[in-house]
């Protein structure tokens, strides 16, 4: 019996001091690797990790106080955002003591996009996607990288379709001739209906319309802008705005044109307005002639100068050579031929009272019936507010009597009394000039 048992302690002892020899420890295998603490050997078995349901990457749950790079196998999908886990390896990365985080293991074919809302890779086509870098497509390996979220190089189109409406942005890049870019909203079902922007290198066209309807543009091109709209019910009716950009020519023309009579400008076939950096403001008035040409029929351009005070604008002559009438500043005393009429209305004599304010003249039929020249001016002539009546005659009609001087006047009463001798009754004419007393 003593003998059985010094064998088993001499045996011990041996195998202790083996491993503290040599440390490794090998299943399945007589010689483990030096460069490993454990190895397993198998042909046709594998090494099976511990699986469990984690709850999300910052919680060790359900495992108590997990050590710093235990490893597991997950079996669940849990946890929101950027915490969420999904089957596969984690390790625990332990941050202090009682923080820390469960963290994949991936490998070079792992999906990069992920399932928006999640840190699980996609899987399916169907999948609301993102990722966290940017994005370039139609890149080479020698390519500057992009600093954009989302950069193409290359021709691309993004276009969203329902029922007939159409709404896209499209590119149409050459290696030679017009580049060009399309931003539209259209409608297959009603031709013509729709807005577009297109810009190539050399012109930028805005255009919106509905087909039997209403086309507008709006179009730069040549160091010209050019805004139009075109009715298809009224055939060639449309306008027009030109505006040059160019120094040398200094020109904007706005025109209308129809080739039957419901125009803005009555029956004119073609109508224009320019202005014109050298001459000034010209208008054309054409009509449409008998062989369908047009016909102008009437021209005239403003003046590029500044009037004085109290002149006007006058027609002149037609310079030589121009087909247009030139419009000219005058005075007024130049226009006039005759003098002022003589009326029952106020009007303006053009003289000034000496504080500067204007003239006024009225003739008035009056009836006289008492004897002290006495009478009621008609209320139908406005003889102003507060009038300071300068000059008045009265004039027998009958007769050749004339009464000059105004005795008083009342405003309020509109009654006027004019001295000298009683007066036969009867029907005068009354002269006043009068200006507003300020």
């Amino acid at each position: 019996m003593m003998n059985l048992y010094a064998r088993n302690v001499i045996a011990i002892c041996v195998i202790c001091s083996f491993n503290n020899v040599k440390a490794q420890v090998g299943i399945g295998t007589e010689s483990p690797n030096i460069s490993s603490s454990l190895d397993i050997s198998s042909q046709n078995t594998g090494v099976l990790i511990p699986r469990v349901n984690l709850l999300a990457t910052n919680l060790p749950s359900p495992i108590n106080n997990p050590e710093n790079s235990l490893l597991i196998f997950n079996l669940s999908n849990n946890g929101l955002g950027r915490n969420a886990v999904s089957p596969g390896y984690y390790y625990w990365s332990k941050k202090t003591d009682n923080t820390g985080e469960w963290v994949r293991l991936s490998n070079n074919l792992e999906e990069p996009w992920n399932i928006q809302g999640t840190q699980i890779p996609a899987i399916s086509n169907l999948n609301s996607i993102y990722q966290e870098g940017n994005v370039a497509i139609g890149f080479k390996s020698n390519d500057l990288e992009s600093s954009k979220k989302f950069e193409v190089k290359g021709d691309f189109k993004a276009a969203f379709s329902q029922s007939a409406q159409n709404v896209g942005i499209e590119t149409s890049g050459f290696s030679t001739g017009t580049q060009l870019i399309s931003l539209y909203n259209k409608n297959t079902q009603t031709a013509g209906l729709g807005s577009t922007i297109d810009m190539s290198t050399s012109n930028i066209n805005l255009r919106s319309g509905r087909s039997s309807i209403l086309n507008s543009s709006v179009n730069i091109l040549n160091n010209r802008l050019s805004i139009g709209a075109n009715n298809d019910v009224m055939g060639a009716l449309r306008s027009l705005l030109n505006i040059s950009l160019n120094p040398s020519s200094k020109e904007i023309t706005l025109y209308s044109i129809a080739s039957s009579s419901p125009i803005l400008t009555g029956n004119h076939f073609k109508s224009e307005i320019i202005l014109d950096g050298a001459r000034g403001i010209k208008f054309n008035f054409n009509t449409n002639g008998a062989s369908g040409n047009e016909v102008n029929t009437d021209s005239y351009m403003f003046p590029r100068t500044i009037g004085t005070k109290g002149q006007v604008l006058s027609v002149g002559e037609i310079p030589t050579g121009a087909s247009y009438t030139q419009l000219e500043w005058k005075n007024v005393s130049e226009l006039r031929n005759n003098k002022l009429n003589y009326s029952n209305q106020v009007q303006d004599t053009e003289k000034k009272w000496i504080n500067g304010a204007s003239i006024k003249e009225a003739t008035i039929e009056v009836i006289l019936d008492n004897s002290i020249n006495r009478f009621i001016i008609p209320k139908d002539i406005d003889l102003s507010s507060n009038p300071k009546i300068i000059n008045a005659r009265l004039i027998h009609q009958e007769s050749t009597r004339i009464v000059n001087n105004v005795l008083s006047y009342n405003i309020q009463s509109r009654e006027l009394i004019m001295e000298g001798e009683s007066l036969p009754k009867g029907k005068y004419y009354l002269f006043l000039e009068f200006f507003e007393n300020l």
